[in-house]
């Protein structure tokens, strides 16, 4: 199929219409050839929805007859709606400013297929979050998207706009919030906070510095504290911090969720939550599940370092995401 379709033909087969006046026509307009699909949605989606809709109409009108048309198509809708939303991802996002781009993404370790022909696009202002077993893959492709790891094929986009369409200057607002926040532990969170600024480039004074922790969420009594007393929490919010502080409108999550108690789970998705709200967006990888459908738009389904499925978070429930998640690997 080429993705645009319109005034095909319909055989009425049917032996009580047959002879009842000319062939049916079916129009139905699709995206133009030329025309690019919106962002996040491959067009093989489009022309696979189209092809199950066609071939349905078409079984329909053949073996039930044009009455009973309506009553089958109403009853086999949301099986395929189904299909297609968990399998192919779904219709309905609505992302369309491409900020990461990732196509044909290959990477090998000697004999090791650690991706295998990865296609994602996420856009401004999205939560996207990869789940996966130890070795699937989530790693690898963050620390391609950091420029740590040269792949072995395929191309990573960062940010790619009219003015900058090789990406380089948006990776300087890229920034990196691993499981494990490393600070210097005999420095106090605004110290901290101070250094990597500048270390970025940017030199606040401490007002701002303090404004800044405060809308990564820690609290006001803990900038003085040294890092040595901090809670995990406490510590990857001086990490969402830095990244603020240097302008970051994409972040990168490599576990950020692992070890933390519910009330920091549950500040740290507010928090990532509100920046999406501002533009920015946001990458994790993780095994968490249930924060996974709290947090993220949509979410990623990878095996042995290929992305199975891609779902959004608003058509499918924590315990449904799960069975799927368990299934698939």
């Amino acid at each position: 199929m080429n993705g645009y379709f319109s005034h095909s033909e319909v055989k009425n087969d049917h032996p009580k219409t047959r002879n009842k006046g000319p062939p049916m026509q079916c129009t139905r307009q699709m995206v133009p050839p030329n025309k690019p699909a919106m962002s996040g949605k491959p067009r093989e989606t489009e022309d696979i929805c189209l092809f199950l809709f066609v071939k349905l109409i078409l079984k329909a009108i053949r073996c039930r007859g044009l009455k009973s048309e309506i009553k089958y198509l109403c009853n086999n809708v949301a099986i395929i709606y189904t299909f297609v939303r968990i399998k192919y991802g779904s219709m309905n996002h609505t992302h369309t400013e491409e900020v990461i781009g990732i196509r044909n993404l290959t990477m090998h370790f000697e004999d090791h297929i650690a991706l295998n022909n990865m296609n994602l696009s996420i856009g401004k202002g999205e939560i996207f979050c990869l789940l996966g077993q130890n070795g699937a893959g989530k790693t690898t492709t963050i620390n391609i998207l950091l420029g740590f790891l040269k792949p072995t094929s395929g191309e990573v986009v960062i940010g790619r706009s009219e003015d900058d369409p090789r990406g380089f200057d948006s990776r300087k607002s890229v920034a990196y919030i691993p499981e494990v926040v490393q600070l210097y532990g005999n420095m106090t969170g605004m110290e901290n906070l101070d250094f990597f600024s500048r270390l970025a480039g940017f030199r606040y004074d401490a007002t701002k510095l303090a404004g800044v922790l405060v809308k990564a969420g820690l609290q006001v009594e803990a900038h003085e504290k040294r890092m040595s007393a901090y809670s995990k929490g406490m510590r990857q919010k001086v990490g969402i911090g830095i990244a603020l502080a240097k302008g970051a409108r994409i972040i990168l999550m490599d576990e950020p969720t692992s070890g933390l108690d519910p009330k920091a789970s549950s500040d740290f998705i507010r928090i990532c939550k509100d920046l999406a709200k501002e533009g920015c967006t946001i990458l994790m990888a993780t095994h968490d599940i249930f924060n996974a459908v709290n947090v993220g738009n949509r979410i990623g389904i990878m095996k042995e370092g290929t992305l199975v499925h891609t779902i959004e978070t608003s058509r499918i429930s924590a315990t449904e995401l799960e069975k799927l998640y368990l299934e698939t690997i």
